[in-house]
């Protein structure tokens, strides 16, 4: 090479045909910009860049990996919610139109084992579910104990 960067990574890139003529002092975007898999604008952030290349991510940059990989595999609504796994719930048709804010009720919900009226405790729902539980009844253990166990 006819200059020397002072840094051997770098250099190695170079040589590979991987880093732009400009020194952008990042070996791991200059891997992925020579995999064609970051944009024209440097984003700064290599994983996000891969999801990009494997056209996982959005247009407009998100800033959550996780959440991108699920809009890239159809799994999250047109509006971000926030949370990943509730994302997931609503694609899979487990979640009800109007956001719980509890994933595991919601998997309850689609299930057929959580009631019309929201208990706050996901155990109480699926014991409910299960006709474990009394109409009139706040201790979980107190269902499973008289449905399972009666009394001699």
């Amino acid at each position: 090479m006819k200059r020397e960067t002072g840094y051997a990574e770098e250099d190695w890139l170079r040589g590979r045909r991987l880093a732009t003529r400009k020194r952008p002092d990042y070996a791991e975007e200059d891997w992925l910009r020579g995999r064609g898999l970051a944009t024209r604008k440097r984003t700064g952030y290599a994983e996000e860049d891969w999801l990009r290349g494997s056209r996982l991510a959005t247009r407009k940059r998100t800033g959550y990996a996780e959440e991108d990989w699920l809009r890239g595999s159809r799994l999250a609504t047109r509006k971000r919610t926030g949370y990943a796994e509730v994302d997931w719930l609503c694609r899979r048709g487990l979640a009800t139109r109007k956001r719980t804010g509890y994933a595991e009720v919601d998997w309850l919900r689609g299930r057929g084992l959580a009631t019309r009226k929201r208990t706050g405790y996901a155990e109480e729902d699926w014991l409910r579910g299960r006709g474990l539980a009394t109409q009139k009844t706040s201790y979980a253990e107190l269902w499973l104990s008289r449905t399972h166990f009666p009394r001699y």
